[in-house]
């Protein structure tokens, strides 16, 4: 596509709506070199996995405080994640039972919590997620030696870690000030894999195709990051954006950016990551970690004005089309 006598790339997401009208978003691509390597690997994987759904979730960036979601809603969701605090209790319990962890803190914790579920806090979710990814990356590493007969449940342990923190966050988000940085802002996700879908995770990031991010780095002090369209964070740990807004140590070894690319791509009309970067409370935390952000932006969504957010939120990615070539399509 030519923008005045520029010519850039495309990337365009087509979606059919509810009622079946089409809808689009056109998303045009930064000229860099670390885009350029993202461009060729979505090309490989149209290749490699040409079967791919790809799906898009609209909403809330996050919700800020209580008055977000309502006093009455508040009380129904302590009450359904009461569930939530079992699964996890079962699952540290099923580690801490085959000597995969010492987890009684924990065990103790989340029985006083799962009776008190008002008293749950983003600091435990912290703790339980860092035990998550030490547990996935020894699993993935295969230097776990998971009990005879009980490897997909030694798996189903570790992931219900991982699932059933994120689902808790309502609950614990009311609680931090840093959420109000980004209070009404919108991201979107358009992505074909996420943390409760392993098949074709385990076929995008398996070891034979993982495409490291190495020798690419993003740093926001010198490369350009007032972007709308930013690469997923698809890593077992957290990154710094959001280890900032939830009140964690940036300078934890599972706090990272992306090591590795992936297909996924987070919508930001709203300018959430840039307004995060801007915030001297996470700079200064930031320049602490001693860290590289790595969290690259990959363009700029072109009818960004035009676009009506509410009618997107059933919408279908009917295909992908990248510089006029169509990667994917539904059939």
């Amino acid at each position: 596509m030519m923008v005045g006598r520029q010519k850039i790339t495309v990337l365009t997401y087509n979606f059919i709506l509810q009622d079946n009208s089409p809808y689009s978003i056109e998303i045009a691509l930064l000229d860099n070199a670390f885009v350029d390597r993202w461009k060729r690997y979505m090309q490989d994987i149209s290749v490699r996995l040409p079967e791919i759904k790809w799906n898009f979730y609209l909403g809330r960036c996050m919700a800020s405080r209580l008055q977000d979601i309502g006093f009455y809603r508040y009380l129904e969701k302590l009450r359904g994640f009461s569930k939530g605090l079992a699964k996890l209790h079962d699952a540290f319990e099923f580690l801490h039972y085959f000597n995969l962890g010492n987890y009684e803190k924990e065990l103790a914790d989340l029985e006083f919590l799962i009776k008190n579920p008002k008293e749950l806090r983003q600091s435990h979710l912290n703790i339980w997620h860092r035990h998550f990814t030490t547990q996935a990356t020894e699993w993935y590493s295969k230097r776990m030696v998971a009990p005879e007969g009980l490897s997909q449940e030694t798996f189903d342990a570790i992931h219900t870690l991982n699932q059933y923190v994120h689902d808790l966050e309502i609950l614990t988000y009311i609680h931090l000030k840093n959420i109000d940085v980004i209070k009404g802002k919108i991201v979107s996700y358009i992505n074909c894999t996420d943390s409760r879908e392993f098949e074709i995770s385990h076929s995008l990031f398996n070891e034979t195709n993982t495409i490291y991010t190495d020798p690419f780095e993003f740093d926001p002090s010198t490369d350009s990051y007032r972007h709308t369209v930013w690469l997923n964070e698809d890593i077992k740990g957290k990154d710094q954006f959001k280890a900032w807004l939830e009140e964690d140590d940036l300078t934890a070894s599972d706090c990272t950016g992306n090591l590795f690319l992936t297909p996924n791509l987070v919508l930001d009309p709203d300018y959430v990551f840039a307004t995060i970067i801007e915030n001297p409370s996470w700079q200064e935390q930031h320049a602490k970690s001693g860290k590289s952000l790595n969290r690259w932006p990959v363009g700029d969504i072109l009818n960004l004005e035009s676009i009506d957010w509410s009618i997107l939120s059933d919408a279908v990615v009917q295909s992908v089309v990248l510089d006029e070539k169509t990667l994917w399509a539904r059939t």
